[in-house]
């Protein structure tokens, strides 16, 4: 391969991992805040993105458009539906094992989903054309993918709102709060039910974001959830838990790894490499790439 594909492969895999660091900060915000690991995000990133599809097939409405259309829906979803799901859990389970019976209720929810999703959609791939999805631009002197440099400036975006949104206002400061000290929040007032409510419904609206995002650039089908919530857990793990930039930048990493193995060991254990990648910052760095600093 010449150094030119490498560069243009290069750039490509550093751009696909804004779809990855948005996918990942529903995981994020959730651990950062309530210690749980929720893993039925995947199916909310799958249903945002049919949604997607039903909207531009119906109303010719282009995804991102949708993707700040469905927000609010599943901010609301989440803030009234999806906590109080946590919150039997929380209520059921306080003798320390809460993150087991998280993953459990969590994967289960997940698959329930993916069942109803299979039902009202099919199994059929999808696929979303725009007027600009073949289209290319220059980007550093190469030639890439305009759907690629849209998804990367909307995961900037989106990055730089979450950033504000815990450092610059109350209800940031009041989550971050939170989810360092519990006690001490409860003893200053803080309406502690009302900030997990509100990390439960940010959470979903990023899902559902995310999911009306990825059809910009792939096809999909029902299980699409589950492979971007794999990678969601590797992006968290490496960046660090409850890390947003940590989250971006190892999504950044992880699509450089992923690429590499695609040319290293093929596309079918492309995947694996990624996975080692995270196997290996588990036992040298438990903490992650980008440790405590940066954590909600």
């Amino acid at each position: 391969m010449q150094a030119a594909d490498l560069a243009l492969l290069f750039v490509s895999s550093l751009l696909t991992a804004g779809l990855y660091a948005v996918s990942s900060y529903s995981i994020t915000l959730v651990y950062g805040v309530l210690k749980l690991v929720d893993v039925s995000q995947g199916a909310l990133i799958t249903l945002g993105a049919y949604l997607a599809y039903t909207m531009k097939t119906h109303l010719d409405l282009d995804p991102l458009l949708t993707s700040l259309l469905v927000a609010p829906l599943f901010f609301l979803y989440g803030y009234l539906g999806h906590y109080e799901i946590a919150k039997r859990l929380l209520q059921k389970y306080s003798g320390g094992r809460v993150l087991e019976n998280s993953l459990l209720l969590f994967f289960g929810l997940l698959l329930a989903l993916t069942g109803a999703i299979y039902l009202v959609w099919k199994g059929d791939i999808k696929a979303v054309n725009t007027a600009y999805t073949l289209a290319s631009v220059e980007f550093l002197g190469l030639r890439v993918y305009l759907t690629r440099l849209v998804i990367f400036l909307y995961a900037i975006a989106v990055t730089v709102f979450l950033v504000y949104l815990l450092n610059r206002t109350y209800v940031g400061t009041a989550i971050r709060a939170v989810s360092q000290d519990l006690e001490s929040s409860l003893a200053c007032g803080i309406d502690v039910e009302r900030m997990f409510r509100i990390s439960f419904g940010i959470a979903c609206a990023l899902s559902a974001a995310a999911g009306s995002l990825l059809t910009l650039s792939l096809a999909f089908s029902p299980i699409i959830g589950l492979e971007f919530i794999l990678i969601a857990i590797v992006v968290t793990v490496v960046g660090g838990m409850g890390n947003f930039t940590g989250a971006f930048l190892g999504a950044l990493l992880y699509a450089v790894v992923d690429s590499l193995g695609v040319l290293v060991v093929g596309p079918a254990y492309a995947r694996v490499v990624a996975l080692a990648m995270m196997v290996v910052v588990l036992v040298v760095r438990p903490q992650g790439l980008f440790g405590e600093r940066g954590r909600i």
